[in-house]
Formats: C-alpha cells, sequence, structure tokens
C-alpha cells in the first residue's frame, strides 16, 4: 500500500493543476490538492485531514481539478470523473453521464458539473437553489463551466452566459 505524500504542494514540481476546498465549517480544514503529472493526487496541509478528504493514494491519471466547499473533483485522462469528499446532497456520486467524454470539471458549494465533449453539461448535487438544473440553453454549444455557492454557470460558443 502507498504512503500518503507528505511533501508540500508549494515545493512540488510537475504539478498540472490545482485545487482548493475552502469552508472550514464543512470541512474543518482549508486545504490544496495538485494534480502531479504521474497521475497521482496529493494534499497540503497534510495534517488534520479528515478521512473522506483523503486523496487516493494511487495514480488516477488526474489532469484537472475542482475544489468544493469540502469535496473535489478530477478529470482523468481517459475523460472520466472522479469525485471524493463530504457528500451533503450527493455531489460525489458522480452522474452517469460523467464517466466519460469529459473535457471540463467545476465545483460548487454542494454541487458538481461536468462539460462534455460534445458540449453539453451534466450536474449533480445539491439543486436548493437550481444549481444542479441543466437549462435546456445549456444542453449543447457549451465550451466552459463554473460553479459557485449556489450557482452555476456555462458560457456557450456564441458568447453568450447561462445560468
Amino acid at each position: 500500500m502507498a504512503d500518503l505524500d507528505v511533501t508540500p504542494v508549494a515545493l512540488r514540481t510537475g504539478v498540472k493543476d490545482i485545487a482548493f476546498t475552502g469552508n472550514v465549517s464543512l470541512s474543518g480544514n482549508n486545504l490544496l490538492f495538485a494534480a502531479l503529472e504521474d497521475g497521482r493526487i496529493i494534499v497540503s496541509p497534510i495534517q488534520g485531514v479528515p478521512e473522506n478528504l483523503k486523496p487516493p493514494l494511487t495514480p488516477v491519471g488526474a489532469i484537472a481539478l475542482a475544489g468544493g466547499a469540502a469535496h473535489v473533483l478530477a478529470l482523468r485522462a481517459d475523460g472520466s470523473v472522479l469525485a471524493w469528499g463530504v457528500d451533503f446532497s450527493g455531489q460525489t456520486d458522480v452522474h452517469a453521464a460523467a464517466q466519460s467524454d469529459v473535457i471540463a470539471i467545476a465545483a460548487g458549494l454542494v454541487q458538481s458539473l461536468a462539460l462534455r465533449r460534445d458540449g453539453s453539461v451534466v450536474a449533480w448535487g445539491s439543486n436548493g437553489s437550481g444549481e444542479s438544473d441543466v437549462p435546456t440553453a445549456a444542453r449543447s454549444g457549451v465550451v466552459a463551466i463554473a460553479a459557485g455557492w449556489q450557482h452555476s454557470v456555462a458560457l456557450k460558443s456564441n458568447g453568450t452566459v447561462v445560468t
């Protein structure tokens, strides 16, 4: 079994992407996650990381990360999504449509988003404020996604923003 890597993220080389989880009241910590070139994911600071927020110990092929309040998404090189962390509203239960052909990810307070290669958006997790509803206008032609506290947005190829 692999040991948890304790080298601080700031002292690393070969970092491909970073993500921050920053709601101390939900996770107990402000944590910085880093996807490394070898496919591993590390976290800093290492002390006091809640068990459910520890990244996988083996390489997962992560090429991008997104941090929510107390959950993390990893986009794998094969186009699938991995999620872990505090699961208040299903935000770590990766939607079936986010298991292939994903090109971008975003994580909000308690919602998760994936942008598929065909320009469609998949959302899962909390929907108390409509943050996981995918409007008709965001079902095609989307080129970027973002998620916030209780909202999600999509940028379409024609320059319009869908909320």
